[in-house]
């Protein structure tokens, strides 16, 4: 788990998150590794998977369920000289419910002066947020979502040094028009 993870060295990027008012925590890459954040909805929640994969060994990961009103902020620094942590996450454990009838999780995205976007997915489907230092002098982001019939996509900025972008969790039953949307071929004569 990541909470066991404590790394002094010097990384070729790093990952400052920061949930609500919780104290912040670093995840750091060093070697040829990455970080990766995945967050997708589940029945009750908002997944946020972080992922660590050092350049040699296995990799780290630490779970933490989102809900409505939870606002998580990430900060990409390169390279850095952050000791990696991660405090305890007990205080975000809590009871989660499904989203009321009609409405889906979501996220509502800021970054810098930009106005706010709503991302979420097409009615019975899901979607994916994933933020990572892949391309190593920066982190880039991405929302994939869909449903049987269409799939949408809409990569988002990228993280430079310092660079910071918040999501808040939201329940919604609308989303920002992603800019990427095409429809799910259909594959055979039984296909609803």
């Amino acid at each position: 788990m990541l909470d066991s993870v404590m790394v002094r060295a010097r990384a070729i990027s790093s990952l400052t998150v920061e949930i609500n008012e919780n104290p912040s925590w670093h995840v750091v890459c060093v070697d040829r590794g990455d970080v990766l954040i995945h967050m997708f909805p589940t029945e009750d929640s908002v997944c946020m998977r972080v992922t660590v994969s050092p350049g040699a060994g296995a990799d780290e990961m630490q779970n933490v369920a989102l809900h409505p009103g939870d606002r998580v902020r990430f900060t990409y620094r390169v390279p850095s000289d952050l000791v990696g942590s991660a405090p305890s996450l007990e205080p975000l454990v809590k009871a989660g419910a499904p989203p009321a009838p009609g409405h889906r999780f979501g996220f509502d995205l800021r970054y810098g002066e930009r106005a706010p976007v709503r991302l979420s997915h097409p009615p019975g489907g899901s979607f994916h947020f994933m933020l990572g230092n892949l391309p190593r002098d920066h982190a880039r982001c991405f929302v994939h979502a869909g449903n049987l019939h269409e799939r949408w996509q809409w990569q988002l900025v990228d993280l430079h040094d310092n660079d910071s972008l918040t999501l808040e969790i939201v329940e919604t039953d609308w989303n920002t028009t992603f800019p990427h949307i095409e429809p799910v071929p259909r594959s055979g004569p039984h296909e609803i």
